[in-house]
């Protein structure tokens, strides 16, 4: 079964420090402008979801409760000038990790580049998130018509045929009637063009949402960019957005196949893969090399009757996490640091060593449940830290 989904910026994690973490709930925070009715505004799309995962539920009686705050605020240099607020109390019988709570919420602004800003905050933990984003209205008020961003329209019935080969988009425009020719561009992450096409679509005055399809077939497990192209009394528009192919099964964190193979020389490392399994499945092409990784991992699951695969989906929550908090001259996954924290995973304590006279800046992991201890150390004085020593006591 074959979806696509929305590339977002990743959070949680960040910098090349040492678990640089942002405290607080995590929460998804997307905004989109889409055309409106009036002549001199738009609309400001706000989707903001808080998985339950995310927040504290304390026992009340029979039930489990959590309240959490959230504000969503549009600010105009510096000004807020819209927004909205909500204290919500969840109350259930039994948590669902994967439940969310969800606000969509749509404001009607005149042009002009915005903030957009969201405050989550768990009141049984007191802790808050705040993340930020642009938006740029200006983008409507370029022509005689106005053309919103591109989206990813679900289409649940396609998702559930395994046979169904395109992906959907769509966008909203406005003020202008009569047939428009379109054409659109797939592109990779080298900005190669691998689809493309052209078609039309048959415009209303009143603002409204239009959605088209493109082929799915050849695209692989693999990240894209989406570019559509028009052009209307002579001025050009051009909107873009990233997506992703995906296959069902594959852990929501791989965003590259060849990558994820890649990353699976740890394995090799600690055993828990061959160099003869590695080659087949690095080797493989197309549909025998997906089912091949699929293969290997569903042979690893430790509760194969169910749909989480645990084992895959710690070691990429690894691969990634290392991206987010070691990378700077390299992808933090190879790093030495991403490579322990990979293997072993988080330390049970950590000791920092930045400013002693005479000696290089250094870091200390303790893995007192393994009996282990990594030393890294900066030895160019640009945070590159390096193992002192081999991870095992020979590497692979």
């Amino acid at each position: 079964m074959l979806t696509a989904v929305v590339l977002r910026a990743q959070t949680g994690l960040s910098g090349p420090g040492d678990f640089n973490r942002q405290e607080g709930p995590g929460f998804v925070f997307d905004t989109f402008v889409r055309a409106g009715d009036s002549a001199d505004s738009g609309m400001v799309s706000v989707s903001l979801i808080v998985p339950y995962k995310h927040i504290l539920f304390n026992r009340d009686g029979g039930s489990y409760r959590a309240q959490v705050d959230v504000t969503v605020s549009l600010y105009l240099e510096g000004r807020r000038v819209g927004g909205f607020s909500d204290l919500k109390t969840v109350e259930v019988g039994q948590v669902n990790a994967k439940a969310e709570l969800k606000y969509q919420r749509e404001f009607l602004m005149p042009f002009g580049k915005y903030t957009a800003k969201a405050v989550v905050t768990d009141l049984n933990t007191q802790k808050r998130r705040t993340l930020e984003k642009p938006v740029d209205l200006t983008v409507l008020n370029t022509g005689g018509w106005q053309m919103g961003n591109l989206y990813l329209v679900r289409n649940r019935e396609a998702e559930k045929d395994s046979s169904a080969r395109y992906v959907s988009f769509g966008f909203s425009a406005a003020g202008h009637e009569g047939p428009v020719e379109f054409s659109y561009r797939v592109l990779n992450i080298n900005g190669k063009e691998v689809r493309g096409d052209v078609f039309s679509l048959q415009l209303q005055p009143q603002a409204r949402d239009y959605s088209f399809s493109i082929r799915s077939e050849g695209l692989q497990y693999r990240e894209y960019r989406l570019e559509l192209r028009t052009a209307l009394d002579g001025q050009d528009y051009v909107r873009s957005i990233p997506f992703q192919i995906r296959w069902s099964g594959m852990n929501q964190q791989i965003t590259n196949l060849d990558e994820a193979i890649t990353q699976m020389r740890y394995l090799m490392m600690t055993n828990f893969l061959t160099r003869e399994q590695f080659d087949i499945i690095e080797n493989a092409q197309g549909d025998l090399q997906r089912n091949a990784f699929m293969e290997y991992w569903k042979s690893m699951d430790p509760t194969p009757g169910t749909d989480v695969n645990e084992l895959m989906n710690e070691y990429y929550r690894r691969i990634n996490e290392s991206n987010m908090s070691f990378g700077a001259h390299r992808a933090g996954w190879e790093t030495d640091r991403g490579m322990v924290y990979t293997i072993f995973g988080p330390p049970d304590d950590r000791e920092i060593h930045n400013f002693e006279l005479n000696t290089r800046p250094y870091i200390i992991w303790y893995y007192y449940t393994l009996n282990k201890y990594f030393i890294f150390v900066d030895y160019s004085g640009f945070g590159d830290f390096q193992l002192n020593q081999p991870i095992f006591d020979s590497l692979y």
